[in-house]
């Protein structure tokens, strides 16, 4: 090589870098902007779950006051169910007779109920009484009265007395042959049910009547 000949210029290794020669750096990333809803979202479920909270313990402590409210009240008072007994059932009439749809029943009695409210501290509250008669396995109705209600005194007995009537009972050949046999051997079976609602009375205060 000729020493009029110009040499190639020399490569420049990787990485080198000249000094003049500025620097890129990397540009910050702007913050990214959630939209308002995002921050509503989070507020109204964490409200949410406040609430929830709240009205679970406000349930629990008032499930607490009432139970321990029921076992006070129990222990202060012992109350306890008024004792019913059917004590009479008189016929002035019994009559099966024959019309021209079939057997009918007229038929007349009195009924005497004993009511023993046993409770030594409370009153008892009744509402409207009722009571209805039948015979035959319910196929023959005996009538039904009723009674408004009252209050018995602690530790009382109260009898009530019913006047039931039946006029042209319609009833099949069989109900019709039970009640003549049953009424002539005086062995005829009846089914009294007696409906009442109940409360009760202490010393300024009255529960609701409930059946």
């Amino acid at each position: 090589m000729s020493s009029g000949q110009l040499k190639p210029p020399l490569q420049k290794p990787p990485g080198y870098r000249e000094d003049n020669t500025p620097v890129r750096r990397p540009r910050p990333r702007k913050p990214v902007n959630l939209p308002p809803s995002f921050y509503k979202i989070k507020r109204r479920s964490a409200c949410c779950r406040t609430c929830c909270c709240c009205f679970c313990i406000l349930t629990i402590i008032l499930i607490l006051a009432v139970a321990a409210a029921g076992g006070l009240f129990y222990l202060l008072f012992q109350p306890r169910l008024p004792e019913i007994h059917l004590t009479s059932i008189n016929f002035t009439k019994f009559k099966v007779t024959t019309a021209s749809d079939g057997p009918v029943l007229d038929s007349e009695c009195s009924i005497g109920v004993e009511i023993k409210n046993p409770n030594q501290e409370l009153k008892i509250v009744y509402d409207r009484t009722q009571i209805s008669l039948s015979a035959a396995d319910g196929n023959a109705d005996l009538g039904k009265q009723t009674v408004p209600g009252f209050t018995q005194n602690k530790n009382n007995v109260t009898n009530l007395k019913f006047t039931m009537k039946a006029e042209n009972e319609l009833l099949d050949s069989k109900s019709a042959d039970e009640l003549k046999n049953g009424f002539k051997s005086k062995s005829l079976l009846v089914d009294a049910e007696l409906t009442t609602g109940i409360g009760l009375k202490g010393s300024g205060w009255t529960t609701g009547t409930a059946r």
